[in-house]
This record gives C-alpha cells, sequence and structure tokens, in this order.
C-alpha cells in the first residue's frame, strides 16, 4: 500500500479506525486506574480522553 497513490478516502478511513481505537484504549486505561467510575460525568470523561489529566479529581 503506497500512501501516495492511495485515495484520501481510504486514508481517512484507516485514520478514523486509528482514533477509534486509540479512543478506546483511553477509556479503557481510564476505567482500569479507577479515574472512571459511576459518578462521572460526561464533560469530564470528554476531558480525560482529549488528555488532559486532572488528578484532583
Amino acid at each position: 500500500m503506497d500512501p501516495l497513490v492511495e485515495k484520501p478516502e481510504r486514508i481517512a478511513f484507516i485514520a478514523y479506525n486509528i482514533g477509534i481505537y486509540e479512543s478506546i484504549q483511553k477509556f479503557a486505561s481510564l476505567i482500569l486506574s479507577g479515574k472512571r467510575n459511576n459518578n462521572i460525568d460526561t464533560n469530564k470523561i470528554a476531558q480525560l480522553l482529549s488528555g488532559n489529566d486532572f488528578t484532583n479529581y
């Protein structure tokens, strides 16, 4: 697969899937590290997944 010859749609699809995989990995690590529980709101989850580490949460 030569990236210079590939269709932009295929490259975008692959990049999207890599992003989804990385988000799932981050979410799993949040659960395993104890930063994610039933009391956390969706905005806080988004902040944690974006890479902002809130150690006081």
